[in-house]
Formats: C-alpha cells, structure tokens, sequence
C-alpha cells in the first residue's frame, strides 16, 4: 500500500576516502568507493562500496546517516468518499537518509541500551524523532512516515555485511550500501562499529559527500536566488519534456499505422 504521507523531494547523487580512528588499541581504517557521488540530469541512484580491516569481533554494523531536518508532512485522509490532505504533520530530528547494514541481526550485536546510544536500528530512531501537527496525533505517526521513506528508499535495514579472516587476528568487512535517486546534494557520515561478545570494540567514521552538477545544480540555484527565472526555466523544461514525448508517441503511432 502505497503510504499515507506525501512528500515533495529534491533530487539529490559519485570516488575513495580512507580516514581511520583509533578505538581502544585498535585503528581501523574505513574505505568508501566512491566518497564522492556527482548527480546530474541523467542520475538514478548508485552504490557506495564500505571496507574496513577490523580487529577480531563477532558482529559488525555499518550506518549511513545523514543530517537531521524538519520535513512537514501531508496526512490524507477519506473526506466524503475521497482521499483528501486531512492535516499537517511536521517531522523534528529525522535524517536524510538512514541505510544500516549488519553482520548478524541487531538485537544480537549489543543490548538494547547500547543501540539506542550508538542509533543502531529503527528502534532507536523512534527515540530521536518527534511529530507536531495542527491536529491531535494518531500515535501512529513514527510507523508511516517509517513506510514513506522505506518506500523511498532513503531508510533501510538488513543490508548483509561480508566478514572474512585475511590473516592471524585480522578481520575484513565489506558491504554495499544502496545510494537512492531522491539523496539530496549534501555531506553524508558512514560509521562502522565493532562487538565482541555484545561490547563495543572497535569503531570509525567516513566522510561522503553528494554534489548537484549540471542541470540540478542551475535549478536549485536559480531557486535560491532567482526564483521567477526558475520558475520560467521549470516550466519550459516541462513543456519541452511533455512535447518530446508526444513527438515519441507521435512516431510509435504512424509505425504501428
């Protein structure tokens, strides 16, 4: 079922970084391929490869997160027999984007208290945002607007880490981390953590940055600084894209004739 909120989003989109963080005794060094997502007119979404050499552990979890924002939401509802913007929800303290990816099932790397701290799981985004709303809440705001962005693509859990023993007391992870179409331009944190026997062991945190170029990047400035002229360009595009599918459709017609 398609969710109940609506949402009106930009555009948001690609090469390696390799900082390293000293935990403990440990260091690890987290790699990103690419650290750096360029987005253009013709960008669909990619991937973003993580690796890490990580010292001897049971579980490994990853997280992409990005900057928390206000986003106000549409609630529809039925309003005599038609679906209807009933009202207005605004969202505190919810990331762009949150992509967990895990070696074992969360509740199995660390206690409950643990993920809530470190923000391993939606569990522990429940705790972080908040709704307000010119109406009374449902209560089940978190579980919709949870249904909205895992449709979106911009949250998601269980993306599966790959541990492999490289030699005497050193570990490798790796895993793939899925980069919608609907990321917006802007920096991105991937941190990595590490447990033994449900502590925290080991951990780092990598940089990516997601930048508009071409096109997008002359819509959201001409938006920011000169709004009438994007206004224009936005609809003379429209009509450009509405009449080059019609000249396509045109043709498939007369070829079918």
């Amino acid at each position: 079922m398609v969710p109940i909120f609506s949402l009106w989003v930009l555009l948001g989109v690609m090469t390696p970084i390799t900082p390293h963080v000293d935990v403990g005794s440990s260091e690890i060094e987290l790699a990103l391929v690419p650290d750096h997502i360029s987005v253009g007119a013709s960008y669909h979404g990619t991937t973003v490869r993580v690796s890490a050499d990580i010292p001897p552990c049971d579980g490994v979890a990853v997280v992409l997160e990005g900057d928390e924002e206000d986003v106000t939401l549409n609630r529809k509802g039925k309003v005599v027999g038609l679906w209807l913007n009933v009202a207005s929800v605004t969202v505190h303290g919810a990331p762009r984007v949150y992509v967990v990816a895990s070696s074992n099932e969360l509740t199995d790397l660390c206690q409950t208290h643990q993920r809530l701290e470190l923000g391993l799981g939606f569990d522990a985004l429940a705790e972080r945002i908040r709704f307000k709303s010119d109406k009374p809440l449902t209560g089940s705001e978190f579980e919709q607007f949870l249904r909205l962005m895992e449709y979106r693509g911009t949250y998601a859990t269980g993306t599966p880490i790959e541990v492999k023993d490289v030699d005497a007391g050193h570990r490798r992870a790796s895993t793939t981390l899925p980069i919608p179409s609907c990321v917006g331009p802007g920096g991105y944190s991937v941190s990595l953590y590490c447990f033994e026997g449900g502590e925290l062991v080991g951990r780092a945190t990598a940089g990516l940055s997601i930048e508009a170029v071409g096109l997008p990047r002359l819509m959201k400035r001409l938006a920011f600084g000169h709004p009438a002229v994007h206004g224009i360009l936005a609809v003379v595009v429209a009509l450009a894209a509405g009449a080059t599918m019609g000249l396509i459709f045109n043709t498939r017609s007369r070829r079918r004739k």
